[in-house]
């Protein structure tokens, strides 16, 4: 997931609908060559254990040296507490003796303990530390308690809203977290979920007159998303809710529907849930009425805020970190482990810091190869005069120079004000702004 985020490149081998659909997903260096270096240790039931030197130099040194030579590193995981420490004072070491190459840190996903929460190695100096963001699309986690009225017997209702997932007839049913695309709400959003009839989705819905202005819940397989984004606006379907029968448990995730003919999906809203609750939802729409709850909030919900989870700085030095954010709730990229070439099987949707590093990785390569390729040109120099290998502190200093200053809502009832320093650093990269950016500067006088 992360290693297509910074530099996946679909197969031209791979054509028609599908290929089309996941190029869309290619990574921000896109074809870039990667070096894998794995941790590891080993597996006890669903937990891996994370084994990194305690010497953060035999660790770089792995493929910054001999014939695998990387100058950029994206490290995705932390490990430890928040001091200084070995780890920490080894990367800057490091990165100080090595000033060609380029250190990218995930900066951790404690943020809602507070300040001061970035562990070692995403702590030291010398790094690129990067927190995380909301994506383009409307995110919602943990931000509004929107109560029904109280329902009848034998009815139930769904808020989209929380952590909570249990579903029983007569009581609440919770989705963790939803996204209905760009469009937002213009007013509150309450409607009935019907089950889909075929439940697959993938022809037209027999019961069409009951789900027009509705959601629709539907099960996963058998055809593209985006064909059943098809059946349900055929129907005149408010949303599409897809159980994930692929995912037992989990949290509710953000939905891409693909294309179809060229046809596109945005005015419907979508989002998938786990296996588990969705037979638990299934069930409680045939023991009642069920009903899909959201207040309005597209005012306050957009890329230019801070994920909640995002681990802040400064650290016990007093150095600003992060450095820059990067989206990373939800990043679409490559799901791992998966043997078919379907955009159902082959992306995933995934939020956390994990997701930002490889941005502002894959930008770093960008940026590097700006240079490396003659492009930067302040003084009207030729390519060939203008090629030249840029330091580590060169390109970081150009992501930060480049970064968009964030504004975050710290409740939903306050105003917005300019984000801390410790919860955004320069702010939000964009590989377009930093190579423009170099590009404005690198203009000749005239």
């Amino acid at each position: 997931h992360v290693a297509a985020t910074a530099a996946g490149n679909v197969s031209v081998e791979l054509a028609g609908q599908d290929g089309m659909e996941l190029r869309r997903y290619n990574g921000i260096a896109s074809g870039a060559k990667l070096a894998v270096i794995d941790m590891f240790d080993e597996r006890t039931g669903q937990n891996v254990v994370l084994s990194p030197p305690q010497d953060m130099k035999s660790y770089f040194s792995l493929t910054s040296d001999g014939p695998t030579f990387s100058a950029l590193f994206s490290s995705s995981w932390d490990i430890g507490d928040n001091h200084y420490g070995i780890r920490a004072r080894t990367t800057d070491e490091f990165l100080f003796s090595r000033k060609d190459v380029i250190a990218v840190f995930s900066a951790g996903n404690n943020g809602e303990d507070g300040f001061r929460t970035i562990k070692a190695p995403a702590i030291a100096k010398n790094g690129i530390t990067v927190g995380s963001s909301l994506n383009e699309h409307f995110t919602f986690a943990q931000a509004y308690d929107t109560s029904a009225t109280p329902l009848r017997n034998g009815a139930a209702a769904m808020r989209i809203f929380g952590n909570v997932s249990t579903v029983a007839s007569g009581s609440l049913a919770y989705v963790s977290v939803a996204e209905f695309g760009k469009r937002g709400f213009s007013s509150q959003l309450n409607a009935s979920i019907v089950v889909g009839s075929p439940l697959n989705g993938c022809s037209a819905f027999v019961n069409a007159g009951a789900i027009a202005g509705k959601f629709v819940l539907v099960e996963r397989g058998d055809c593209l998303f985006s064909q059943k984004a098809i059946q349900a606006t055929s129907a005149n379907a408010a949303g599409l809710i897809v159980i994930d029968t692929s995912a037992t448990e989990g949290r509710a995730r953000v939905m891409g529907l693909g294309t179809m003919s060229g046809q596109m999906f945005e005015e419907l809203y979508a989002f998938s849930i786990p296996a588990l609750l969705g037979m638990a939802l299934k069930e409680a729409c045939h023991t009642g009425e069920v009903y899909a709850f959201y207040p309005v909030t597209s005012p306050l919900f957009n890329k230019g805020l801070v994920s909640s989870f995002s681990s802040k700085g400064p650290s016990e030095e007093g150095r600003i970190k992060p450095d820059v954010v990067a989206p990373g709730e939800y990043v679409t990229s490559a799901r791992s482990g998966s043997t078919e070439c379907t955009v159902g099987s082959s992306l995933l949707s995934d939020a956390g810091t994990s997701m930002s590093a490889p941005v502002v990785a894959g930008t770093a390569a960008l940026v590097r190869q700006f240079f490396k390729r003659g492009y930067y040109r302040p003084h009207g120099s030729s390519a060939a005069e203008s090629v030249f290998e840029p330091p580590a502190a060169l390109v970081k200093a150009v992501l930060i120079a480049s970064a968009v200053p964030l504004s975050f809502v710290v409740a939903p009832t306050s105003s917005s004000t300019l984000a801390a320093l410790s919860a955004t650093g320069a702010g939000w990269i964009d590989r377009h702004n930093s190579v423009q950016y170099l590009s404005k500067s690198a203009l000749p006088s005239m």
